[in-house]
């Protein structure tokens, strides 16, 4: 069965939270279908607009560290947004005056800005533009502002990387309104960014927040005061003309077509209604009252609407990577838009995922020798190479350098790299020689490549001359003094069901002290690439019926066929484990209890671990760098 979750912001009791999670639960069936297809999905899930996730298969969700449960809106999440929405820069136009500062109103267009940034993706642009100008107090102080574009870039917008966004949100947290306004300037300064920006097929949005008054108060003044007989006569109070506002504007979106949505945070009278309210209706756009700041991504589904029905379509796609919510490190999703015909309009995403690691740990199965392997984005970013991968616990933004660097040698320029790589990010299939030294390969070598399906990624083998013969261990014929090989789990050995089908197994290991280091035998444990299904092993199995299938297997004859032919081993797994066997023999002989030599192990390419004396490990023990493993225990 499955689980919900239902964002803080959002209310138990609306009408649209419990209708999402009527219509949801229907999902089961197809969840349960889907693994049944395909017993490796792990996880399944579905956000609706509404912020209910739902979850196949269902779970207790993460605690903080008093003891709620951890906050998880899933229209925030990079799956959600990559699927609902499609590539936009969007420049955000802050109204930041005097009279900004009254009530609540700036706290909800800071809220605003808030939900829009958080609501981006690598895949986005953004700017934020605060609108304030220089004034005259009613004393004649001069007081100094002027526009102000946060972030690190005045003249260009920037991606929407988690960087980019957590700088933004910072900045904006720290503004204060002070000033006059001045939109005419901040209106410019806005599409002089769409147009300076590098953003071939995004949409272009402006979200523009007031309080839609023409004047800052008593206190702001738009000139110099002066003196008369009768004392200080304060400058003419600041008042704005709208029309020149829609005028220019009218005349700067000719050719940029940007859609303005607009948001009032004060309804003093309808006349405050007029500025942001033509604006939004001239340009294609929409308009909202706010009164508060809470639960605005569901008080702006006009904008996330717009957004979603701007695709209008059900493809799927892998997304950028991304640094999941739970701890699971860097995932890259699959999500699907869910498009009701009938309504015209985006009703949710359904998403699966996978992490970086279990791809990683999938791809390198398939190495021998010195092959090396690597995956591209369509930027020519290496997502990962085998001799190099970066650490994703640094930064929340994965560091992704460049192919070229990682493949070429400083001092050489390659050209052949250059075509294969130029080949690889515009998604062809293909195989070139190469004898140009590399950074980490030299002498004849060849490049297979080709790129994944519904993605922007592709991957290539580089095989040596040498390794163009596949080499694997074979199993060995005559095992005639190998003896029996241990699985690690060694109190599952005393139980029923190992005593009836390996009866032999409980008097051959001194059954009374199983729960304890075993001096007469060394055991073997099996990383997660070892098994073809790993959550079937973990969590469908219960740990004896996994023991006596691994013991069964890795000591008996069956048909070694490999993940490939439905078996259930990684193919040359037991070949290693029967090799390794004659090691713990060694050990076992040559072992002297007076020596200070606690533990003696070894571990093989594929992932077999024998250690001696016999012991059992921890299910999270890996001794390579990935560990997909983790992942489950730490999800489930």
């Amino acid at each position: 069965m499955s689980a919900v979750k239902v964002s803080e912001d959002v209310p138990r009791s609306a009408e649209e939270t419990i209708d999402a999670v009527l219509y949801t639960r229907h999902l089961d069936q197809i969840f349960r279908k889907n693994r049944e297809k395909d017993p490796r999905l792990i996880w399944q899930y579905f956000g609706s607009p509404s912020g209910i996730l739902r979850t196949y298969p269902g779970k207790a969700w993460t605690l903080n560290f008093v003891g709620f449960p951890n906050d998880y809106d899933p229209r925030l999440r990079p799956w959600y947004i990559a699927a609902s929405s499609g590539p936009k820069a969007v420049v955000i136009l802050l109204d930041c005056s005097k009279s900004m500062a009254e009530g609540n109103r700036f706290k909800i267009a800071q809220g605003v800005a808030e939900v829009v940034i958080k609501s981006l993706s690598r895949q986005d642009f953004v700017s934020v533009i605060c609108m304030r100008e220089n004034y005259w107090d009613d004393i004649g102080t001069w007081h100094e502002y002027e526009i102000e574009v946060l972030g690190c870039d005045y003249n260009k917008m920037v991606p929407a990387t988690s960087e980019q966004q957590r700088n933004l949100l910072v900045q904006v947290k720290n503004l204060t309104p002070e000033g006059t306004s001045e939109f005419e300037v901040g209106f410019r300064k806005a599409f002089e960014l769409l147009s300076n920006s590098s953003r071939a097929g995004c949409l272009s949005t402006i979200v523009f927040v007031t309080d839609g008054l023409d004047s800052d108060g008593y206190t702001v003044r738009c000139g110099p005061g002066y003196y008369a007989r009768s004392g200080y006569v304060p400058g003419p109070e600041c008042r704005y003309n709208w029309e020149t506002l829609w005028t220019e504007v009218e005349q700067l979106n000719r050719e940029q077509e940007a859609r303005i949505f607009s948001y009032l945070t004060h309804l003093s009278s309808e006349a405050t209604k007029k500025l942001p309210g033509k604006l939004a209706c001239d340009h294609r756009g929409s308009f909202k009252v706010l009164s508060d700041s809470r639960n605005l991504i569901t008080k702006m589904r006009d904008y996330f609407n717009f957004l979603a029905n701007s695709v209008q379509n059900t493809q799927s796609y892998w997304t950028s990577p991304y640094r999941d919510a739970s701890g699971l490190g860097m995932l890259v999703a699959y999500p699907v838009p869910a498009y009701s015909t009938k309504i015209k309009q985006t009703i949710g995403v359904a998403s699966i995922d996978v992490t970086l690691d279990e791809i990683i740990d999938h791809i390198q199965k398939e190495m021998w020798g010195d092959v090396s392997t690597f995956i591209i984005n369509s930027f020519g970013d290496s997502i990962f190479h085998s001799s190099f991968s970066p650490n994703s616990e640094i930064a929340s933004d994965p560091f992704f350098l460049p192919i070229a660097d990682l493949e070429r040698a400083s001092n050489e320029t390659m050209p052949e790299f250059v075509s294969i790589e130029r080949s690889m990010r515009a998604s062809r299939t293909g195989q070139q020689t190469v004898n140009t030294p590399g950074k980490y390969m030299t002498g004849n070598r060849t490049y297979y490549y080709t790129s994944l399906n519904n993605s922007d990624y592709s991957f290539a083998f580089v095989i040596p001359e040498r390794d163009h013969v596949i080499r694997y261990l074979s199993e060995a014929v005559n095992r005639s003094g190998l003896g029996v090989s241990y699985f690690h789990h060694l109190t599952a050995y005393a139980s029923k069901l190992l005593r009836k089908k390996l009866p032999y197994a409980y008097e051959a290991l001194e059954g009374e002290t199983l729960n304890q280091s075993n001096y007469y035998h060394s055991t073997f444990f099996l990383q997660s690439g070892c098994f073809c299904d790993l959550f079937r092993y973990l969590y469908v199995m219960s740990p004896e019926e996994a023991t006596l299938d691994v013991h069964q297997f890795m000591n008996g004859r069956e048909k070694d066929v490999g993940c490939w032919e439905g078996g259930r081993y990684m193919k040359h797994v037991r070949a290693e484990v029967l090799l390794t066997s004659r090691a713990g023999r060694i050990w076992r002989e040559s072992f002297n209890a007076s020596l200070p030599v606690i533990q003696v192990y070894m571990g093989t390419e594929r992932g077999v671990v024998r250690i001696f004396p016999g012991q059992r490990l921890p299910r999270t023990y890996n001794a390579v760098k990935y560990e997909p493993i983790q992942m489950l225990n730490m999800a489930i």
